[in-house]
Order: C-alpha cells, then sequence, then structure tokens
C-alpha cells in the first residue's frame, strides 16, 4: 500500500537522495560528497509513503555486498538475489530461498519509502531500512496502527535498550504524531513522484 495509491512503477531511477539504516541505536547515511556517515541520532520524525521488502548483506566469497529486486509481496513476487561481484544467488518466493539466502550473508530487510526533513525545513524522499530487531519492533507497531499509519507520521522518540544471550541492541520506539492536511498533501506528492 502506498500513500498515493499509486501501483505503477515506470523503472526510472530511485529519486530518493537519502538511504538511512538504522545501525547501534541511531539513524545514519551515507553522505556521497562528503564521503562519510551522517548520524541523525534516535529522534526522527517520518511519513511513511511506501513499504517494500529486500534482501541486504555481504557476500565473504565474492568480498562483494548482496543485494535484490524490492517487491511488495513476498509470497507471490519473485527475489533476485544477487552479489555487488558474485553475481546471481538465489532466486525465488522468499520462503523457498531465505535459507539459502541467510547461509550466503544475506538478511531480510523492510525498505520503506518516506517523506521527511533530513537537511532542512522541506520533507524530501528518503529510504529507511530496517531489519533483525528494529524490523521486529516496526512490525509490531505497523501491525497495531495500520489504519492510522498513512494518515499520520511516525515518531521515533528515542531508543530502548535490549539483550539477547551476550548480544546488546538498541531498538527505536515508534509512535503516532498528528499531522496537517497541509503536509498529507505534501508526502501524496512526493509519492506520486516516487510511484
Amino acid at each position: 500500500m502506498s500513500r498515493s495509491n499509486q501501483n505503477n512503477n515506470s523503472g526510472n531511477a530511485n529519486p530518493c537522495k537519502y538511504f538511512i539504516d538504522w545501525k547501534n541505536g541511531s539513524f545514519v547515511y551515507y553522505d556521497k560528497e562528503a564521503r562519510e556517515n551522517v548520524d541523525l541520532g534516535d529522534n526522527i520524525t517520518f511519513l511513511v509513503l511506501d513499504q517494500l521488502s529486500t534482501v541486504k548483506g555481504w557476500h565473504d566469497a565474492s568480498e562483494s555486498g548482496i543485494w535484490s529486486n524490492e517487491v511488495r509481496d513476498t509470497r507471490t513476487e519473485t527475489m533476485n538475489v544477487k552479489a555487488f561481484k558474485g553475481g546471481d544467488l538465489a532466486s525465488g518466493i522468499y520462503s523457498d530461498i531465505k535459507d539459502k539466502i541467510k547461509g550466503l550473508g544475506g538478511r531480510f530487510v523492510r525498505s520503506m519509502y518516506v517523506a521527511m526533513k533530513v537537511d532542512g525545513d522541506a520533507l524530501e524522499l528518503a529510504n529507511l531500512q530496517l531489519k533483525g530487531a528494529a524490523l521486529a519492533e516496526w512490525s509490531a507497531f505497523y501491525n497495531d496502527n495500520r489504519k492510522e499509519i498513512y494518515d499520520s507520521a511516525v515518531e521515533v522518540t528515542g531508543s530502548d535498550a535490549r539483550k539477547k544471550g551476550a548480544t546488546n541492541f538498541n531498538i527505536p520506539i515508534f509512535a503516532l504524531k498528528n499531522v496537517s492536511k497541509e503536509t498529507n498533501e505534501t508526502a501524496k506528492s512526493l509519492d506520486t513522484v516516487l510511484q
């Protein structure tokens, strides 16, 4: 589902300027011009435009990153998983290839297209990627707020420290935030560009 309900994809280049990951309790993106990571902290606000699924990771054999196409429905759409230097790794419905992908170093990732203020006062297109515990927290939040998510903004109000075995990690804390009709219209316009 998308905010503007557009479902056709023209195949144009991705219009997002920012590709943001949750790492070590903080949102981070890589600034190509400065050649450095930019830390946005653990308090951001965004409007969800669309949600897709992909695979990311590291392929030891080729010493390169793993990536796949983005799909809307992992139960019916084929995922084509590749390594940047290693070529094709797996292809198929996610449930059929997930064990192979994990064995090769890939992880399931929620690729969310959002509108947010990153560098200034204007809403911009960004891609927010969540995996692991952060994705589990998002999935629970999304399921509890499914009806409101595309009419509101999502605010990350901080992070919560967790521990599983010997592993310490942080998860984002999500909350809904009301937005003006004007802000929603801007988000819909950005989603039309995205779609």
